[in-house]
């Protein structure tokens, strides 16, 4: 046996009602006219530029390899069933 005391409040009921976000009522937004836009620091400006083009790389690759699957644009490569 156990030396564990059972105590009954730990399985009642919470005393606080959760609401779930989507059923609570809407918060007022803040919303500034003058405040402008955020200021961006240069490491943050050359990293959102190379995700934009990382982005664009890979989306690159991804028409480049649906044109060439379809015969559009140069050959399908190793894998195509052409012989």
């Amino acid at each position: 046996m156990s030396d564990a005391v059972f105590d009954p409040t730990l399985i009642c009921a919470p005393a606080v009602t959760v609401i779930h976000p989507l059923d609570d009522a809407p918060e007022e937004k803040l919303f500034r006219a003058d405040l402008g836009r955020m200021p961006l620091t240069r490491p943050l400006k050359l990293a959102l530029l190379s995700l934009q083009a990382h982005l664009a790389l890979i989306l690159g690759l991804i028409a480049w390899r649906l044109l060439s699957l379809t015969g559009v644009a140069g050959r399908a490569g190793v894998y195509s069933r052409s012989a």
